[in-house]
Formats: structure tokens, C-alpha cells, sequence
């Protein structure tokens, strides 16, 4: 059930219902067979799902986000990190921000669109920070394909843009 918990301001959350693309990264689970009704409401609790677990590592780190991250999540590196691979389970993900944020000193994550694709919500945010005793100012947008089953994160695919994102979900730019 969704509660009357809302979206933070100037979070952008867009409906999207076209066909997916087989065969790319994001594209692992098949459509869901669930009524338009219902897919509709269990969409909105997954982009609520995901705010909240982003809302939770913003405030108390990785660890908080835990309750929306499935046991047995895969989380993919940023293919542009070095050593990236894919991550399974808490322990995976809890190493995942470690290697992602490790140099950095009091970072957040501003999510600043979530696309509703059904099970996957495209998450488009700007990671903020400062370096680790250097000080200097990080700032990076990233983009993620999140999929979610019961209001759980099973998967993270990151991308480099969000036009590579949208693809992967079969969205035009």
C-alpha cells in the first residue's frame, strides 16, 4: 500500500509504458503480466522505493539504504571505474559505495528525475562532494536503471548518460 509519504521538491518523476529492448544491460526481466491498475500502483510504490532508499543514504549512508536493497541484488559498477564489476548482495553493495565514495567527505546523492518504467525506474541524479583532505569540490551526474521486485532494488545497471540509460530501458531520448 502506498502511504502519503511525497516525493521531495524538484524530484521530476515521469510515467513511461513503452515495450522494453531485449538484449541490453537493463533489460533482464521479462513485462509483468499484472493489470495496468495494478502495475500502476506497485510502480509508484517502486519510485517511492527508490527515493526513500536514496533519502536514507543521504542521511545516515549506505547501511540505511539497506531495507530497499534486495539480499541478493547485482550492482553494477559505473563502466568507467577502475576495476569496474558487478557487485552481489549486501556485502557487494556496501563494498560498491565504498569504492564509489571512499575519497570523498560529506557527499550526497540529489536525485533529479526518476522515470517509472514499470519495474524499472531510470534514476537520474548528481553525486556532490569534497575530496577527502584535498577539500576540492566533487561533482558528478550519474544514471541507473534500477529494477525492483516487491519494492526491492535487485538490480542497478549504471550508465554514463542518460541518453545510454533510456536505451536500455527501449525509451526514445
Amino acid at each position: 500500500m502506498v502511504d502519503a509519504w511525497t516525493l521531495p521538491r524538484g524530484v521530476k518523476v515521469v510515467h513511461a509504458s513503452l515495450p522494453t529492448v531485449a538484449g541490453n544491460r537493463a533489460s533482464a526481466l521479462p513485462p509483468s503480466p499484472l493489470s495496468r491498475d495494478t502495475a500502476r500502483a506497485m510502480s509508484q510504490e517502486n519510485v517511492e522505493a527508490v527515493q526513500r532508499s536514496i533519502d536514507a543514504f543521504n542521511r545516515e549512508g549506505p547501511e540505511a539504504a539497506l531495507p530497499w536493497i534486495a539480499p541478493d541484488v547485482a550492482w553494477h559498477d559505473l563502466p568507467d571505474q577502475p576495476d569496474a564489476e558487478i557487485h552481489h548482495g549486501h556485502t557487494g553493495f556496501l563494498v560498491a559505495f565504498k569504492q564509489f565514495f571512499g575519497d570523498l567527505d560529506d557527499y550526497t546523492v540529489n536525485v533529479e528525475e526518476l522515470i517509472d518504467h514499470g519495474e524499472r525506474i531510470l534514476v537520474c541524479a548528481r553525486v556532490i562532494g569534497r575530496g577527502r583532505g584535498s577539500e576540492a569540490r566533487f561533482e558528478q551526474r550519474v544514471f541507473g536503471v534500477w529494477t525492483l521486485r516487491n519494492r526491492l532494488v535487485v538490480r542497478a545497471v549504471w550508465f554514463q548518460t542518460r541518453e545510454e540509460a533510456l536505451e536500455a530501458v527501449g525509451l526514445p531520448e
